[in-house]
């Protein structure tokens, strides 16, 4: 059974710290939607968001094993560079047989200043990082996922969408090879066993994109030893005569 038989989410963001749309309430039924609001669709509200680590559930209240993170690749080294995300809390709602269903989306954000490149070139000098709005290229992506918790209490885990995208602040840095993969990988319920195979790479001639899962995919668990969950998007950064990797990783 695919999962779209087994649930059928539109996913809308909601704020409870700040608000920057204006909530909307479904009346409380013993089945339905008991609870959902605005999607924030602006990337600088969201960063704003990010840098502030405002979100709409605290962080040790979402799944375990969330990782965001930036790595930019040079020439001569690594680095792991400065990430911020911001989580909300998308639709609340409650299925036959007690189903209950809550829609989230994570944005993560990286930025990459002239400073990063140095520590990766040649050079090998040393600064420290700030997160703020002198960068030169900055790298989003939001998961959007739905908790599904059934009646026996079992908890999987239905990526439905990925976005993001690349901004530009600095005409001396140029983007190229723009590319993305996601997936949903691991132990399902609803499939009786482990899935494989759920996952997708898409290369970009843009610098935003946005990618619905097919219908097939199964949720997953995340209490097992093995799953794959999540995003990644990459891109190369030149400047100046070299070239260098980021790669952005919003996964659990």
């Amino acid at each position: 059974m695919s999962k779209r038989c087994i649930l059928t989410i539109t996913a809308s963001f909601v704020l409870t710290l700040f608000v920057y749309g204006s909530p909307v309430f479904a009346e409380t039924t013993d089945e339905g939607v008991i609870y959902q609001s605005s999607e924030i669709k602006d990337v600088e509200k969201l960063f704003e968001r990010a840098k502030h680590n405002i979100s709409d559930i605290p962080k040790q209240e979402l799944p375990q094993m969330v990782e965001q993170k930036g790595i930019l690749k040079g020439d001569k080294t690594s680095k792991e560079i400065n990430s911020q995300s911001t989580t909300q809390l998308l639709k609340k709602e409650i299925k036959p047989n007690d189903a209950q269903i809550q829609s989230f989306a994570t944005t993560s954000f990286n930025i990459v200043t002239g400073k990063d490149l140095d520590v990766t070139s040649r050079s090998g000098r040393k600064y420290g990082e700030d997160f703020d709005s002198s960068y030169g290229v900055r790298a989003y992506s939001t998961l959007y996922y739905d908790e599904v918790t059934d009646s026996n209490g079992k908890v999987h885990y239905d990526l439905t969408r990925v976005s993001g995208g690349w901004d530009v602040n600095d005409p001396t840095f140029n983007l190229s090879n723009q590319s993305v993969n996601y997936g949903a990988e691991g132990w399902s319920s609803y499939a009786n066993g482990y899935v494989r195979d759920q996952n997708s790479t898409r290369y970009l001639s843009g610098f935003s994109y946005t990618y619905y899962t097919p219908s097939s995919w199964y949720p997953i668990t995340f209490d097992t030893s093995w799953y794959i969950f999540g995003m990644n998007s990459y891109t190369d950064i030149s400047k100046s005569g070299d070239t260098w990797e980021l790669h952005l990783q919003n996964q659990y």
